[in-house]
């Protein structure tokens, strides 16, 4: 099937997201969620390219809601995933409320089937962590002690409403990692609470004084020189821990180490999304 620029950069938004997550797009988030930031396209191109590619029988749209002709499909489904991402989003500001406490944590964002409105019941809440520079591994270690203590972490068959901190950058990464993650989680991160933004704009409102208390916590720990021993102890048994998982660290990643600005741990479904997304590209 031949298409425009514009017909194309649609079809490769919707399929992604087909592959990924079994969502239809609104007209406005094939905009926000284009895969390619320098072929974003105006909501009047998306217009246009959508009931262009309705004529041509590649794409099927109901109440407002469009992705690839691969059958019937049900909005029914899209709106009842909004509606559980709002419940979620309610428990994610309760039990996510210690994090901005933990030392070394700089930022708080919500990916995944939340962040995307398409969560199920059963669906976890994805966590990205934004991590002090050179205090990552520190920062996994004091997350994954507190939320497990709390009964806030997900592990094991525990899945529903939980936390699941499957991502970390430090402060001064460069991106989210590879570039089919980076697109993808540029578009889908929600900030949930930034150490030096505004209140107003937070979900997360923690307290001052605790912040305070923090601050003064890390302080001693980095003069002391406490703070580097403890990221060079923690790293190393933490890494160690990766090596010997059973799911093998992929390919595309850089092998965890001390001085590792990203930590990923969900990028074998990335790869599914990929292979899934090929094969509904082929078949258009």
């Amino acid at each position: 099937m031949e298409t425009t620029k514009e017909e194309g950069v649609v079809l490769q938004t919707l399929a992604y997201y087909l592959a990924m997550a079994d969502v239809a797009l609104t007209p406005l988030e094939v905009k926000k969620y284009t895969l390619q930031k320098r072929d974003t396209l105006s909501l009047f191109e998306i217009h246009n390219a959508l009931n262009s590619l309705k004529n041509k029988e590649a794409v099927v749209g109901k109440n407002g809601f469009w992705t690839i002709k691969t059958g019937e499909f049900s909005a029914q489904n899209r709106l009842e995933g909004t509606k559980n991402s709002a419940f979620k989003w309610k428990k994610f500001s309760t039990i996510a409320s210690f994090i901005p406490y933990v030392p070394y944590v700089r930022g708080i964002a919500v990916t995944g089937s939340v962040a995307l409105n398409n969560a199920t019941p059963k669906s976890d809440i994805d966590i990205l962590i934004t991590t002090e520079s050179g205090k990552i591994w520190t920062t996994r270690f004091l997350i994954t002690v507190v939320s497990w203590v709390l009964g806030s972490r997900r592990y094991g068959q525990n899945i529903t409403d939980r936390l699941c901190f499957n991502h970390y950058i430090t402060s001064d990464s460069d991106g989210f990692g590879p570039p089919d993650i980076n697109s993808v989680v540029q578009s889908i991160n929600i900030p949930a609470w930034n150490i030096g933004g505004k209140p107003s704009a937070h979900l997360l409102r923690p307290l001052k004084p605790v912040l305070k208390l923090k601050n003064a916590v890390e302080y001693i720990l980095d003069r002391s020189g406490i703070g580097l021993i403890l990221e060079r102890i923690l790293g190393k048994a933490q890494i160690t821990k990766i090596r010997n998982n059973s799911m093998k660290y992929p390919k595309e990643l850089k092998t965890p180490a001390l001085d590792s600005k990203q930590l990923i741990f969900y990028y074998p479904k990335v790869q599914d999304t990929e292979n899934r997304y090929r094969e509904i590209i082929k078949h258009i």
